[in-house]
C-alpha cells in the first residue's frame, strides 16, 4: 500500500472527506490514540458516537452535543477524549475532526517512540539518523531524562564532527 502506515492512510482519507472503509492495522499497543482512530475507522456513525462517548468518559473528557435552542451555546458538537479536543457542526464532523487531530498525535507518538528507541540503540546508528532522533526528542519529548540524554548525544556528536 505505497509505504503508508494505517494512521497516515486513514488521516489522508479523512482529510479528503472519506468516512472510512474499515482499514485497520494496529500499531504499538501503548498508542491509545492510534488504536482509537483505527477502531473508529471501522465503525459507522452510530458506533463512532457511542465509542466517542465512552472514550470521553474513560479519559475524563466530554462529549457535548450542540444545543441550537440555547442562545449561549456554541451550536457546535464538542469532544475531548484522551487529551484531544475537536469541534464540528454535526456529530460526524466533530468525530472526523477529532480523528484527524488524534491521528496527528498518534503519528507523533510513534515517531517519538522510534526516536527514543534509536537513542537507546546499542549498535551503530548513522549520524544523520541519530541527530534527527535527538532533535525530535528535544522538540517534542515528554520525559526530562530523555531530553537530557538527547541533548548530551547531540553535544557529543557536535564535538565529534
Amino acid at each position: 500500500m505505497n509505504g503508508e502506515d494505517a494512521i497516515t492512510r486513514i488521516s489522508r482519507r479523512l482529510s479528503e472527506g472519506d468516512e472510512g472503509d474499515g482499514v485497520a492495522h494496529l500499531m504499538s499497543a501503548d498508542n491509545t490514540l492510534g488504536r482509537a482512530v483505527e477502531t473508529l475507522d471501522l465503525l459507522d456513525l452510530a458506533g463512532r458516537v457511542d465509542f466517542m462517548h465512552m472514550a470521553a468518559f474513560e479519559s475524563d473528557g466530554f462529549y457535548k452535543p450542540a444545543d441550537p435552542d440555547n442562545g449561549w451555546d456554541t451550536r457546535q458538537v464538542e469532544i475531548k477524549a484522551y487529551g484531544v479536543f475537536a469541534t464540528g457542526g454535526t456529530d460526524a464532523d466533530a468525530i472526523r475532526h477529532w480523528m484527524q487531530a488524534a491521528a496527528r498525535q498518534a503519528r507523533l507518538f510513534e515517531d517519538l517512540r522510534r526516536a527514543e528507541a534509536l537513542l537507546h540503540h546499542k549498535g551503530l546508528v548513522p549520524r544523520e539518523d541519530m541527530c534527527a532522533a535527538c532533535k525530535l526528542i528535544l522538540a517534542e519529548g515528554r520525559e526530562t531524562a530523555q531530553r537530557n540524554m538527547a541533548a548530551a548525544m547531540l553535544k557529543a556528536l557536535g564535538r565529534a564532527a
